[in-house]
């Protein structure tokens, strides 16, 4: 009696410690992150899905954070802020976090030029009509 006891607890104790295990790793493997030159996208979860659509232009900061074993086997947690919305998402298991900061950056710089180039053309195009006509 006493071993089939042992045995019983031995097995919940074990499935106890599985049960995180298996919802961090189906977390890991649903966690999808893009950089568009528009927008950040992203989804995490198979059951209860959290989604991220932020507007390049509305990302406020994205913060990377880690653990003792992520820093060992290189996973990081990513947390997009985006105003506006008082939506931040964080995504667990991230292996490139840096390259995707980086990207989002980037893509904030380039919408960021391509925006100051819009607005010079549409000053020069309304300096240039509204410039007076002179007859030689």
């Amino acid at each position: 009696m006493n071993s089939w006891l042992i045995l019983i607890v031995s097995g919940i104790l074990i499935l106890i410690g599985i049960i995180p295990f298996i919802i961090r790793l189906v977390r890991f493997l649903s966690a999808d992150l893009a950089v568009t030159n528009r927008r950040v996208i992203g989804k995490i979860g198979v059951v209860s899905i959290k989604s991220l659509d932020y507007h390049i232009d509305k990302v406020d900061s994205i913060k990377i954070s880690t653990t003792f074993w992520g820093r060992i086997f290189r996973y990081y947690t990513v947390e997009v802020t985006g105003s506006g919305e008082g939506n931040n998402i964080k995504f667990e298991g991230i292996s490139n976090a840096n390259q995707f900061k980086n990207a989002v950056n980037e893509a904030i710089e380039r919408h960021a030029a391509e925006a100051r180039r819009q607005q010079a053309e549409q000053i020069a195009m309304a300096m240039s009509m509204n410039k007076p006509m002179t007859d030689k």
